[in-house]
């Protein structure tokens, strides 16, 4: 009758999964705190009793040999990746029920706890001061509920400390070795990390609780909390002898390229080559075992972004991964081989923006203890018909860094964290200086927010100084890249002035370097015109250039024109110089090489012009106002690298031209249609084209001879707008130019400027 019963709920349960959610078999009860993941375990049963009597409800187990495989099976069962901590003696509290099940053994891959060897349903010499408890690995992909760690020496060395319920204390070093320090580390940021011993005199005075004993790591955990352990504390010297000795002490290696300089976005990313955002998918073949680098892009700085590869494929391109088999394993071995530490957040959808060119389509099974994501095997899938919405993505734990150098003062709103004049402190003096104004732009200022951990530099404004104090009259004056991580890594001019307002140079404290009294008091002075002001933000747009739309249409014969019939391309300059003496000419005519330029946005925000509208030029000759008097431009290079033609595009009408499936709205955000303009931009997933058959559409190629040459297309060329990644706004293409009546030859188009030759 039992088996006839069994049967009959299996059926059911078939039948009615579709529309109504099936009795869980297990749960977790605690009814001091109550949390999904912790609390003493209870089972769902009904059927036959130890009295043969039919019963339904939830009954407790007992703690009779209950230990971590147990729980394990438990916490899978409900959908954790695994158990923290077995409990015992009922330490969530009794239970009221009957108790059903004692002397549960499992050996940790049961599907069910139920489907573990026990006594018997009802067996048991037990109380319900026995009830056991678990607690599960509470870790998602975003580790939101990863136990905090840090150590107590330096960022890099030190006992291992945690904190729990709002308390720090210590962990016994109990079954914690090198695999433990090797996740305490990854979790720190760093990539690997060994059990060591402190021999310094700070060691024999250091005094904490311990909070728990015998974590058991692995080393392809993510974070401690995915560690198995064996007790909770805090403990103290009442249960035992505790000394430092008895406390786990570990130091973190850093990766070789974070060894003696700060890792910067240039030696991490490298160079994007021969992207196109057509969606082309791998060939058969291709696997992990050709990859040879790997870069983040899209994101604040080198630890977070969208992942690419690059291989030995076609053109050793950069390609963005399919997010469709993406987890935690693969994540953890792209943060360890850039010299981070484990993978923080794992991401899918194209958070970080989209790519361009092929999606690499292939899994990666990676377990956890690689360093390299050369070392996981490739999975016998491949994903077909991947697109750029569904590229993968991760930020990855990365050193501590509290900025001690730089702050955003607003003393309007004072809460406001996120804008603000820009101070900087002296490290002699120990005072807050403002920066100057000279040459500040959204270079800068994406160097400060990243090192403040804001986002990305979104605003680099000028405000005036009146109503502002400083501590004293000291100047800054900062060039940076705007790849740099840290404010002080930039080139920096420091100046004072004194009450007549003449300049002092105090680049001896700073820089042990001076300059004249006069230059710096000329720029003492134009530096109190203002001072640096910026906003930082978590999202922003990101422009490319569509190469394969270059390419293409590159393919056809240079044009003749005359000079006499274009005087509107004239007058905005985009004949080479020596036309202007043939103004109004149509005798003389001029070669041009036309082309098409594509820009689409692949950012996570649309890309809106620096200037208002108000301020937009009004030009006369073509009736239409430039909200860019340079949104593009171009530059034709010969071998020896020298620019021998050039032009630019005004952008008259900054719209969306086609936009890509997903695209956040079908519907065009952006069109020129309209009083002064219209509304310009280019949306998220949305392109700007401007056809081959526009004016200014092409560069002067009249003055140069025949040979091999380079077109560089250059979008956003001033950086006026702030962009995610400002290395991807140029397409190069390789070309060979015979003359007017001859077909121009492409040889290459890409986003690489290193290639060998042209």
């Amino acid at each position: 009758m039992l088996a006839t019963w069994k049967l009959f709920a299996w059926v059911v349960t078939v039948v009615c999964c579709g529309t109504a959610h099936p009795i869980p078999s297990v749960r977790l009860v605690d009814r001091n705190w109550p949390k999904p993941f912790q609390g003493r375990v209870e089972v769902f049963y009904e059927g036959l009793n130890d009295l043969n009597q039919y019963v339904s409800g939830w009954f407790t187990v007992c703690d009779d040999g209950w230990d971590v495989l147990d729980a394990d099976v438990v916490c899978r069962q409900l959908g954790f990746m695994g158990a923290a901590e077995a409990y015992h003696s009922s330490y969530f509290g009794a239970g009221s029920s009957r108790i059903g099940m004692d002397q549960v053994h499992c050996s940790g891959q049961e599907i069910r706890l139920q489907d573990c060897e026990f006594d018997g349903w009802f067996m048991h010499d037990c109380s319900h001061t026995e009830d056991a408890g678990v607690r599960c690995l509470v870790h998602d992909l975003a580790s939101r509920h990863a136990i905090p760690v840090r150590l107590t020496m330096t960022k890099d060395e030190g006992f291992v400390e945690i904190r729990y319920r709002n308390l720090w204390g210590a962990i016994d070093k109990l079954y914690f070795g090198d695999e433990g320090a090797r996740v305490v580390c990854g979790q720190l940021g760093y990539p690997n990390g060994v059990v060591d011993n402190c021999t310094t005199q700070e060691c024999t005075v250091y005094r904490a609780s311990i909070l728990a004993r015998g974590f058991l790591c692995n080393g392809g955990e993510t974070t401690l909390s995915m560690c198995k352990l064996m007790h909770w504390g805090p403990f103290s010297e009442a249960d035992g002898e505790y000394s430092t000795f008895d406390m786990a002490y570990v130091r973190c290696i850093k990766s070789p390229q974070h060894e003696n300089a700060t890792p910067s976005r240039a030696t991490i990313i490298g160079a994007n080559t021969f992207s196109t955002d057509k969606v082309r998918l791998l060939s058969e073949g291709v696997s992990i075992d050709n990859v040879l680098q790997i870069r983040l892009r899209g994101g604040v700085g080198p630890w977070e972004g969208r992942v690419e590869i690059l291989g030995t494929w076609n053109h050793e391109e950069w390609r963005p991964v399919c997010d469709r088999d993406w987890e935690q394993y693969s994540a953890n071995a792209v943060c360890r081989q850039l010299g981070y530490g484990t993978a923080r957040t794992v991401y899918r959808g194209s958070h970080f923006g989209r790519g361009v060119g092929y999606i690499y389509n292939r899994g990666f099974q990676c377990h956890g203890s690689e360093s390299m994501l050369r070392q996981c095997r490739d999975k016998d899938v491949e994903w077909h018909g991947c697109r750029h919405w569904q590229e993968a993505g991760v930020e990855c734990y990365k050193p501590a860094r509290v900025s001690e150098q730089v702050r955003l003062v607003d003393r309007v709103r004072i809460d406001n964290r996120h804008t603000g004049f820009v101070e900087v402190r002296d490290d002699i003096s120990n005072q807050w200086h403002y920066v100057c104004d000279e040459g500040w732009s959204l270079l800068q200022a994406r160097v400060v927010c990243r090192e403040l951990e804001l986002g990305f530099g979104y605003m680099a404004r000028l405000r005036p100084s009146h109503n502002y104090n400083s501590d004293d009259s000291i100047s800054v004056e900062y060039s940076c890249t705007g790849e740099e991580l840290q404010l002080s890594d930039c080139r920096r001019n420091t100046f004072t002035t004194d009450e007549e307002g003449s300049g002092r140079d105090t680049r001896d404290v700073l820089n042990q370097s001076l300059l004249n009294d006069s230059t710096t008091a000329q720029k003492a002075d134009r530096c109190h015109l203002g001072f640096a002001w910026v906003e930082c933000v978590s999202i922003l747009p990101d422009l490319l250039p569509d190469v394969e739309e270059l390419r293409l249409s590159m393919t056809d014969y240079p044009r003749l024109v005359s000079v006499g019939a274009l005087p509107c391309a004239l007058e905005e300059g985009c004949f080479a110089k020596s036309a202007a003496r043939h103004r109004g000419s149509y005798n003389h005519h001029r070669v041009l090489l036309r082309f098409t330029t594509r820009v689409m946005n692949h950012g996570r925000s649309p890309f809106v012009p620096h200037q208002p509208r108000e301020n937009w030029k009004w030009h006369s000759c073509h009736r239409h106002y430039h909200s860019f008097e340079a949104f593009t431009i171009y530059h034709v290079i010969d071998e020896n690298g020298r620019q021998v033609a050039e032009g630019h595009k005004a952008s008259f009408c900054l719209e969306d031209s086609n936009c890509e499936e997903h695209a956040p709205t079908r519907l065009t955000h952006f069109n020129c249609r309209g009083l002064h303009g219209g509304r310009q931009g280019i949306s998220v997933n949305c392109a700007d084209t401007y056809q081959n058959t526009l004016d200014c559409q092409w560069v002067d190629v009249t003055d140069i001879p025949h040979g091999h040459y380079r077109l560089v297309i250059d979008v956003n060329p001033h950086r006026r707008v702030a962009e995610t990644d400002l290395s991807n706004n140029a397409a190069y293409c390789d070309f060979g130019y015979n003359g007017p009546k001859m077909p121009i030859t492409v040889k290459r188009c890409g986003m690489d400027p290193n290639w060998k030759s042209i």
